[in-house]
């Protein structure tokens, strides 16, 4: 599991992959600079429900950065767990839960199981 907190503000996004992380910054960087091109990606059927989106929409929405080079200065990226393809859906869950990265908390559009952020007395 990953973690990519923006350096602005406090809001983060958890995510997995089994590939090399920087692969998969690669994908969501691609994403940014699809959602910059093409405005009306938008209007997708997956666009709200999706975290494919999500790290680019925070950028220009929340913080209204236009430029492609924004998406390399806006993110420190962690490595948060080392897990086993068997185990990652339930780290990345865990995490996403305990750094409450769920919108509007953070930017994860949702949760790899569909849970909301569960509420936590203190």
């Amino acid at each position: 599991a990953h973690k990519m907190a923006h350096k602005h503000c406090p809001k983060c996004y958890v995510g997995r992959t089994v590939r090399h992380l920087h692969e998969r910054v690669s994908e969501h960087r691609g994403k940014f600079y699809e959602l910059l091109d093409k405005p009306n990606v938008r209007f997708s059927d997956n666009f709200e429900t999706s975290d494919i989106y999500s790290l680019g929409a925070h950028l220009v929405d929340d913080h209204g950065f236009l430029d492609k080079t924004n998406f390399n200065t806006s993110y420190e990226i962690l490595i948060l767990m080392n897990s086993s393809p068997k185990n990652l859906e339930i780290n990345e869950h865990k995490f996403i839960q305990k750094l409450r990265s769920i919108k509007p908390f953070g930017i994860n559009s949702n949760d790899p199981f569909g849970i909301p952020l569960l509420s936590f007395k203190t």
